[in-house]
């Protein structure tokens, strides 16, 4: 449900297709971008922004259109940040969330329908041991966790959409020049070789343009980093649980799409959204519908 919110605009870290073969290639592929347009809205190639029907394909075509056109750059942002893209599970019938914690796991099933609707709620406790320093470490005891609730809630949907821990994440915003999608794709990859203590190419990367400035001539983008490693150790359990991971996300923003899912919040004060886990406490601070910061309270 967390991937749904209709004004999503959080950087998920992978995105893969439903085919099992194609999930591992996206996942093992730190430089598989998959963005053809700028967006406000979660930032793959089928945002999953915007109401369902015909013109989402329209508002592309355009959007495209535009770029290809050579548009100025405030009118090109001006256009794609007010585009509304298909929903990516707008087809599908249900999915499954899948929170893999420190202590336990938790499994909802929600059916796709005119608006996200949860159907199955479980949880199951994880042994202490089983991931360490944000990383699987016991594969087998996820996977048994992850077996013994879809026993329990005899949950249909096979494709997961699951999140990485926000200390096991580099979250950085920077300022670029306005210009195409491709451009910023080059642009941001040449600042994460310098925003990230580590070779690109143990990294999965992601962005997500949040903001134009100076009269539209600089754009703020939010990059997100985090270690192969650690979506592999995820991804793999759910695989090996029989189930297709095919959305990581980060908890920080998930939170903030479950609250933009289910609130409104008209005023401009800040809003703290905090999440009390068994070993730290995840907050993600909005203003004006903007996280403005993210961190951790052990």
């Amino acid at each position: 449900a967390q991937a749904n919110s209709a004004e999503s605009r959080r950087a998920k870290t992978s995105h893969c297709d439903s085919n099992a073969t194609e999930s591992r290639r996206s996942f093992d592929n730190p430089r598989t971008w998959e963005h053809t347009l700028l967006a406000r809205g979660s930032c793959r190639g089928d945002r999953s922004v915007g109401s369902e029907g015909s013109g989402g394909d329209e508002d592309e075509e355009d959007v495209a259109g535009a770029l290809s056109a050579g548009l100025k750059p405030q009118a090109l942002l001006k256009r794609a940040l007010n585009t509304k893209f298909r929903n990516p599970f707008s087809r599908r019938s249900g999915y499954l969330v899948l929170d893999i914690g420190s202590s336990s796991v938790k499994l909802a099933e929600v059916a796709h329908e005119s608006t996200p609707r949860l159907t199955t709620l479980a949880t199951t406790p994880l042994v202490a041991t089983a991931i360490q320093s944000n990383v699987i470490q016991d594969e087998r005891a996820v996977v048994d966790a992850i077996k013994l609730l879809l026993d329990a809630t005899r949950a249909q949907a096979t494709e997961v959409i699951t999140a990485v821990p926000g200390p096991a994440v580099i979250v950085k915003k920077v300022v670029l020049s306005a210009q195409s999608a491709q451009g910023i794709d080059s642009a941001v990859l040449a600042e994460a070789s310098h925003l990230i203590p580590d070779s690109l190419e143990n990294v999965n990367l992601d962005y997500q343009v949040i903001d134009t400035i100076e009269d539209g001539n600089k754009i703020e983008v939010l990059v997100v980093a985090v270690k192969r490693d650690i979506i592999n150790s995820y991804t793999g359990a759910i695989q090996a649980a029989g189930l297709d991971p095919v959305l990581v996300d980060v908890d920080y923003f998930a939170l903030e799409n479950m609250y933009e899912l289910n609130y409104e919040h008209a005023s401009d004060s800040p809003v703290a959204l905090v999440n009390i886990g068994a070993r730290y406490s995840s907050i993600n601070i909005l203003k004006n519908g903007r996280s403005t910061f993210t961190g951790d309270v052990p």
